[in-house]
């Protein structure tokens, strides 16, 4: 399991990707239970474009199947001024994606975001990674987006 970045987003993203997989039966190697050789190589990885066969290669040594990413995202956009300041709100993301150890084949990949920004980053992280991990792994034809007609529930339908 890796995260792009160690901002408290990316690291609530990370840690409710462990549970969903957990709860699905995966096993997951935490940095903090591999042997002291992999864990520097891991603390050394800051960019997954820069050094994914890296990465790829350290989950391999660690005995894992497959590597997680977590990455979080949180730009900024203008709003309208309020007073003599400019407000600005949050278009927050977040991308799962699971590699292959052997091939480097993308297993599954999703992402999620807000239609809207909104006014407080981090609070609804969680539920933006359920998102992403649940399209992931939906067929594209069953997936349904929030919309008025579902009253903002979308997701996989049977």
């Amino acid at each position: 399991m890796w995260g792009n970045s160690s901002t408290p987003a990316t690291t609530t993203a990370v840690e409710t990707t462990k549970e969903i997989l957990r709860e699905a039966g995966f096993t997951i190697l935490a940095r903090e239970t591999l042997p002291a050789n992999l864990r520097e190589r891991a603390q050394r990885i800051r960019s997954l474009d820069e050094q994914r066969v890296e990465l790829l290669q350290l989950g391999k040594d660690a005995g894992a199947d497959h590597v997680v990413v977590v990455e979080t995202a949180d730009l900024l956009v203008p709003a309208e001024t309020t007073g003599n300041r400019a407000a600005v709100l949050h278009d927050e993301r977040v991308t799962v994606k699971a590699m292959g150890t052997d091939s480097g084949n993308v297993v599954f990949r999703g992402s999620a975001w807000w239609a809207h920004p909104v006014e407080h980053p981090g609070q609804r992280v969680r539920l933006l990674t359920y998102y992403a991990i649940a399209r992931a792994i939906c067929l594209p034809e069953k997936w349904e987006e929030p919309s008025e007609a579902n009253h903002g529930k979308g997701g996989c339908r049977p």
